[in-house]
């Protein structure tokens, strides 16, 4: 079982057998509508992310992707190979389209070098499609509650420097931005407190009310009032040995877990290298190294999920069902089905 789960991550998927598609129908602008993991599994990021709601455009000679409808020529292309049903990025990382239609893309985000439960599915939508039903739907009412597709977004960046302050102190929250295109003004209602003090939610609000002229409204500027839901979560990061405050903020969200924040870069070098030592002792069949050092790299990053799983598996493995089901709980908890399979499948202890 362990041997089967290892092998995946050094397997390239076979490309040969996918259906041809007709690659014009992937040109232009899709925006992420839902994700999830390639078991169903509830979405799991490994990278940072503040917008779940991701813009991905494709053309002829690359695609790009971005967090909101911008222009493009601030966005690096990527290279675009189109050979059956798999967009080409790089040796090792590439999308299988599992259904394409006028209005419809399903994408799998495939790494060859990561377990296949860990992969990534995308369910699009092409942009203008979206905006449009969104338009029918509020189409009789001034006030709109936003939609990923139809919704103010800032030009650049609304906080700049504003807690990258040594003092600002760790903090989440979440709300509504109410935007009054008529009087051209901003209001901030929170609605979770619990975690940020006083002296932030004054910051923040105060941030948000002088910041109109910072938004594009191109995409609504028939309607008089927006009611925009929001999560901001202010954070401490280690860059080369140095602490720095900083912000997030996620727009038409309403969920903490739907941010995820840059990591310590310290962290994320170190996760790498102890699970590649963990690896290399796997190989050795020195097992205790390897579930030693698997432990080391997701307690460094914890959104390595190939590490959370090769623990637990070498664990039982090594006769230790106990250290095994008590992983695949914790994944349970991150929303992995393939977890509670073998949770079950081992009679583990709730």
């Amino acid at each position: 079982m362990m041997k089967k789960i290892l092998f995946l991550l050094f397997f390239c998927i076979s490309i040969l057998h996918y259906s041809q598609i007709d690659s014009k129908l992937l040109y232009g602008d899709w925006i992420v509508t839902n994700k999830e993991m390639s078991d169903g599994s509830r979405y799991f990021s490994q990278m940072p992310t503040s917008n779940p709601h991701t813009i991905y455009y494709f053309k002829k000679a690359g695609y790009f992707t971005k967090e909101f409808i911008t222009d493009p020529e601030s966005f690096i292309n990527f290279s675009l190979k189109i050979k059956d049903s798999v967009i080409i990025s790089d040796n090792i990382k590439h999308y299988k389209i599992e259904k394409l239609t006028q209005n419809e893309l399903i994408l799998l985000d495939v790494n060859d070098r990561k377990l296949e439960k860990t992969y990534g599915r995308y369910y699009l939508t092409r942009y203008e499609t979206a905006r449009k039903n969104d338009l029918e739907k509020f189409a009789d009412q001034d006030i709109l509650s936003s939609t990923p597709a139809l919704s103010p977004y800032p030009k650049y960046g609304i906080f700049a420097d504003e807690f990258k302050n040594d003092n600002d102190q760790p903090f989440k929250t979440k709300g509504y931005l109410i935007f009054d295109l008529e009087k051209q003004y901003i209001q901030t209602i929170l609605t979770d407190i619990t975690d940020i003090s006083t002296v932030s939610q004054n910051k923040l609000k105060e941030i948000f009310r002088y910041s109109y002229k910072k938004w594009n409204f191109s995409k609504v500027n028939h309607l008089k009032h927006i009611r925009m839901p929001f999560v901001a979560i202010g954070y401490k990061i280690q860059i080369q040995n140095n602490t720095h405050s900083n912000i997030s903020v996620g727009y038409n969200i309403s969920e903490y877990d739907q941010i995820t924040l840059p990591m310590d870069t310290n962290k994320i070098s170190d996760a790498e290298r102890y699970n590649s030592l963990a690896l290399k002792c796997f190989e050795n069949k020195d097992y205790s190294c390897s579930v030693e050092n698997f432990k080391k790299s997701f307690l460094q990053n914890k959104y390595n999920l190939d590490a959370h799983y090769n623990y637990a598996a070498i664990n039982l493995a090594l006769g230790k069902k106990d250290l095994a089901c008590q992983k695949w709980k914790e994944l349970i908890g991150y929303g992995q089905k393939e977890a509670e399979k073998e949770f079950l499948k081992n009679d583990c202890k709730n």
